[in-house]
């Protein structure tokens, strides 16, 4: 699962032509056969070259390849389904079955109905769908090959989603390991900046951020499961989605704060109808209205929004894309019944960090500390705010030893209110491990 952009097409060529100079270099005694590697490796047999093509780690790298060789590109062309398979499920390894997941749940594959029983049927099929490594094996040999459009959906995510959520939640976490507080706007630009070309910028010179395989799997499943729902995912792996929701408001807010004016301009062509100039041109409702709705269209949305580099441009597609969000349900009939989670919870289950290296799905290091070592099925408003600013559940122990910040994650229970945190006690039996607060017998 890379983090590099997507390439265009003269650069995959090169870096393709490249690969195929670097892949065979000596031969069985040594020698230097750098000048014809190329032609050594397209001079293999064809089931030599179907088993190189088998083993290719990811779709940028399968892809340059078979631009760069006509034969390598025949020989992809002759078995391309089972390659394309292989290469995904090697690429996506630990969240196949939530990219798989994510694609089936577009209109284009659910349908435009969205029913109670349509909703129910696809959550039974989801949670039979394997996670064992064996059985997910059997199970994408038997799929239809990936559709381009999944496959543009994933280069956008690993090209420009992954890495700029890793840097801005990296960055945050620096900063407060360095003792600079958190606000709701922390990474918001002031207004005489021009955020979009600012951005860009930063992305091109910075350093990609060193993550791990567990990271950025963590990563790539909490946006997959971003563009579902929460209801049937693990307490933090919904507060993982709240950090990628985190990221994406902060982004549209800051994106607000520079082009308000040319969306409430009479004169402007890219006037909003509502806007205006009377005032703030924007509310704090205007906002979190538009925040909402904005936010609710996915990710497809934001990363076209995010990859624009000039103010017009900005302007014109942040206009298109702006979606009012209204309330149209009662709060009091999402809550569920009791789970399995909600009884855990209730008995104050142990709850261990089994190390970053083991089967996916477990609770990474920060969500143990977070909750003192018990199972806790609380998420979204439960948790600080500041937290999910740093994407405190993707990290490894490894990156919170680097920056000695461990200490840091109990702490941030400090900002949330006395009121709060009685609430908590009360109807969860649960309080956090810290001086000031006098916590009654909850065990």
């Amino acid at each position: 699962m890379p983090i590099t952009s997507d390439n265009n097409d003269d650069d995959d060529a090169a870096s393709g032509r490249q690969m195929l100079e670097e892949l065979v270099i000596t031969d069985s005694s040594g020698q230097d056969l750098s000048t014809h590697s190329s032609s050594q490796l397209e001079s293999l047999p064809a089931e030599l070259r179907d088993l190189i093509l088998s083993h290719i780690p990811d779709l940028p790298t399968l892809r340059a390849l078979v631009r760069a060789s006509p034969t390598m590109h025949a020989q992809y062309r002759t078995n391309r389904d089972a390659l394309l398979r292989a290469c995904l499920a090697r690429e996506l390894d630990g969240c196949f079955v939530d990219a798989y997941a994510c694609l089936k749940s577009h209109v284009a594959s659910f349908g435009e109905e969205r029913t109670d029983e349509t909703i129910q049927t696809f959550l039974e099929r989801y949670r039979s769908w394997p996670g064992d490594r064996i059985q997910l094996a059997a199970w994408t040999r038997s799929m239809p090959a990936p559709a381009a459009g999944w496959r543009r959906f994933m280069s956008q995510l690993s090209g420009l989603l992954c890495k700029r959520f890793a840097i801005w939640a990296l960055e945050n976490l620096a900063r407060a390991a360095s003792g600079v507080a958190f606000t709701e706007k922390a990474s918001v630009q002031v207004a005489d900046i021009n955020l979009a070309t600012k951005e860009a910028e930063l992305v091109q010179a910075q350093q990609q951020p060193v993550l791990s395989k567990s990271e950025l799997r963590r990563i790539f499943s909490a946006l997959y499961q971003y563009e579902m729902f929460l209801g049937v995912f693990d307490p933090w792996q919904v507060d993982a989605i709240a950090c990628i929701d985190v990221f994406i408001r902060q982004k549209y807010t800051a994106i607000l704060d520079e082009i308000q004016q040319d969306l409430c301009d009479e004169s402007s062509k890219y006037r909003v109808r509502g806007f205006h100039l009377k005032g703030p041109p924007l509310t704090k409702k205007w906002y979190d209205d538009y925040i909402d709705g904005t936010t609710s269209r996915g990710l497809q949305v934001a990363a076209r929004i995010l990859q624009v580099t000039d103010h017009d441009t900005l302007v014109a597609v942040m206009s298109k894309s702006l979606t009012l969000w209204f309330r149209l349900w009662d709060e009091d009939d999402l809550m569920p019944n009791l789970t399995a989670r909600d009884e855990a919870e209730m008995r104050r289950d142990l709850m261990d960090f089994a190390g970053d290296d083991g089967p996916p799905g477990g609770p990474p290091l920060a969500w143990v500390l977070l909750w003192d070592g018990r199972y806790a099925n609380l998420y979204g408003g439960y948790t600080p705010a500041s937290t999910k600013s740093w994407g405190y559940v993707m990290w490894d122990e490894r990156q919170w030893d680097e920056l000695g910040a461990k200490d840091l994650i109990q702490k941030q229970w400090e900002e949330i209110e006395p009121d709060y945190i009685d609430m908590m006690e009360r109807d969860y039996g649960w309080c956090p491990p810290i001086q000031w607060y006098d916590c009654e017998d909850t065990a």
